[in-house]
């Protein structure tokens, strides 16, 4: 009898109940059909059909709860085909009528990212993008989705690339996949920038501004930081360091001499051109001296020994080399190195003196400014106030800032200062003149004033405490402490480009034969492309 029952089993799961039935009726009890043994039969089949359709619906669940949504769409429609009427085949029936509508509901809202995308709504496409994969994650439309990532450079015109892929030029919208994907922006005369973004990530926000760094065209490392720039010449580099060494640069970085100095000496003050030769003063516990060398072969031409403790290089005037005490003394040396005057100001510097076109700018420790002309006369500087940073000259006058928390033009005849203007704070280097702006670093602010009024014509917080600026054929170029070096476009302060050094930088950029020579307390000389 279990044989009987097994053969007919295939024709009931088939639905062909009466080729079984006549079957079953033959056999049993001499051709008389016993019905209750057949009901009993055909709920056992029953039972089994309901049992194996239950197994596939369990099958097609796990393949959709896997995410292969093709397959268990396939898997409910052979269910319904299968097994019809059965508990399984009605709540297959309804998977299938929930993924249609998550399917339809995900293909709507892909539809609006991109039309917010095309809209110019960015970032708010992205957030829509971002809620389609977290809400319908495994529809064919989520898989297919991309998210819009605006993508700007700064300097703008940037060419992106994703996953190697050329995406534009910047500023430009980009598709990225999700997950993570890398994200290349490049332009001449910029260091390559490469990230992997993850457009997912509630960290990543649109716009994306990149800021690309400025080529580096060539660096020389030396054994100490280094305070000054260099002196650039047509003869090459000549940059003194706290090494103990002065060394003999080309145009392309390559070393080409080298001049030791005395034990736990180091150079003061950048070296000061002066004729065909390039003048260096050294500083040491056991007295300073100056001395003159042909740039191109470091060979020395004269050796003067200086008077006074920390001796230091101001830098030219009427031929010769100014060089300061901290004792409060100047003297000028021809070009022989002998000296032509002297002048006594009567009290210790407060600040390193700085050279004009016609006078020398001193502060000394009593908060007083005092100009010292090319034959060492001493004039005092009347200024409204203690000053805290040695005086700048303009054609107009001189620039001072006092401890009332003021830059000030002084004119010639320093009656009345010509105007005056408030600053947001005290100044970390002397004020600089461009043209017809004053650039004031203000701790992490860059000021530009109108030289004539005072009046602000833009100001930048670069993000950390900045030097002295020097400003070229509309750009000015600043370093401060975080190492970073600012160009930007004098009319209204706008990023050009950045570089970076490895260390915080204390003096102003020398800009000279198309670079920009930024030396580091970490004792690197970077030369980028200006």
């Amino acid at each position: 009898m279990r044989t009987r029952r097994l053969n007919i089993l295939p024709l009931l799961v088939e639905g062909r109940a009466p080729e079984a039935q006549a079957r079953l009726e033959a056999p049993v009890r001499g051709g008389r059909a016993d019905p209750a043994r057949l009901e009993q039969l055909l709920a056992l089949v029953s039972a089994a059909r309901d049992d194996d359709a239950a197994d596939q619906l369990d099958r097609a669940a796990a393949l959709e709860a896997a995410g292969r949504d093709l397959e268990a769409r396939q898997a409910y429609r052979r269910l319904e085909t299968d097994a019809p009427g059965t508990p399984a085949a009605e709540r297959a029936a309804a998977r299938l009528i929930a993924l249609d509508l998550e399917e339809r509901q995900a293909a709507r809202a892909a539809e609006a990212v991109t039309a917010a995308a095309r809209g110019s709504e960015v970032g708010k496409a992205l957030a829509q993008a971002r809620e389609l994969l977290r809400r319908h994650g495994r529809t064919q439309a989520a898989r297919a989705q991309r998210l819009p990532l605006e993508v700007r450079s700064a300097p703008p015109g940037g060419a992106v690339r994703v996953d190697g892929q050329p995406a534009g030029t910047a500023p430009c919208v980009v598709w990225l996949p999700a997950g993570p994907a890398t994200l290349e922006v490049t332009a001449q005369g910029m260091q390559p920038h490469r990230a992997t973004v993850d457009a997912t990530s509630p960290d990543v926000a649109s716009p994306l501004t990149v800021e690309l760094q400025r080529a580096v065209r060539w660096r020389v490392e030396t054994l100490g930081p280094l305070l000054e720039g260099p002196w650039v010449g047509d003869e090459g580099l000549v940059l003194g360091g706290t090494d103990q060494r002065v060394r003999g640069l080309a145009h392309d970085g390559q070393l080409r001499w080298t001049v030791r100095l005395a034990p736990f000496a180091h150079v003061a003050g950048s070296p000061v051109g002066l004729g065909e030769l390039v003048v260096v003063v050294e500083s040491a516990p056991s007295g300073g001296r100056a001395f003159a060398l042909e740039p191109r072969t470091g060979a020395v031409r004269w050796r003067r020994p200086l008077e006074g403790e920390d001796v230091r290089a101001v830098g030219a005037l009427d031929g010769g080399v100014v060089v300061s005490s901290a004792a409060g003394r100047l003297v000028l040396l021809g070009p022989d190195g002998e000296p032509r005057w002297r002048a006594d100001l009567g009290a210790p510097l407060a600040l390193p003196a700085a050279v004009g076109p016609e006078h020398v700018a001193v502060v000394t420790a009593d908060g007083r400014a005092h100009l010292v002309d090319a034959r060492g006369a001493v004039t005092p500087l009347a200024a409204p106030g203690r000053i805290l940073a040695t005086p700048g000259a303009t054609p107009q006058g001189w620039l001072v800032a006092t401890d009332a928390g003021e830059l000030c033009l002084l004119g010639r005849q320093q009656a009345q200062p010509v105007w005056r203007r408030r600053l947001p704070a005290p100044l970390s280097a002397g004020p600089t003149l461009a043209e017809n702006l004053v650039l004031a670093p203000a701790g992490q602010r860059l000021l530009a004033l109108d030289s004539g009024t005072g009046a602000p014509r833009w100001e930048r917080d670069l993000g950390a405490v900045l030097g002295a600026p020097v400003a070229r054929q509309g750009r000015v170029f600043v370093a401060g402490a975080d190492g970073a070096l600012h160009a930007l476009g004098a009319a209204r302060g706008d990023t050009l480009w950045i570089a970076r050094s490895g260390g915080a930088v204390r003096g102003a950029p020398v800009v000279r034969r198309g670079l920009v020579l930024v030396a580091a307390e970490d004792g690197v000389l970077s030369a980028v492309v200006e």
